[in-house]
């Protein structure tokens, strides 16, 4: 590549990030898995930092660190509930349905307590 190449690249990516509503933000696995799908044009390339609203060389840089393994990926997080007491459901043990008494992991009926 020569030095004009790299300026336009430059300027093209500067032009994308006025569009790149997750600029600097941490990536999904689903775009990533969007990403892994590129055919290597410049043109699709566009589309897809435009689909993804990032900057072009973000995208670049991403789909080379996703190649090669090196990854780190947003994950949603998970509010867990955990209920104990004497519940009706089944019992873990002998399988039955009716009253149950769950210490939160484990839900088992009178006789198999």
């Amino acid at each position: 590549m020569t030095r004009g190449d790299y300026e336009e690249r430059a300027r093209r990516n500067d032009e994308s990030r006025t569009k790149a509503g997750h600029h600097a933000e941490p990536w999904s696995s689903d775009e990533i898995e969007i990403l892994l799908t590129w055919d290597g044009s410049e043109a699709e390339l566009l589309e897809m930092a435009e689909l993804l609203e990032r900057t072009i060389e973000a995208c670049r840089q991403r789909f080379y660190e996703a190649r090669r393994g090196h990854l780190r990926v947003r994950t949603e997080s998970v509010t867990v509930t955990v209920v104990t007491g004497w519940l009706v459901g089944y019992c873990f043990e002998c399988g039955r349905f009716g009253d149950v008494y769950s210490n939160g992991t484990v839900s088992l009926c009178e006789d198999c307590r």
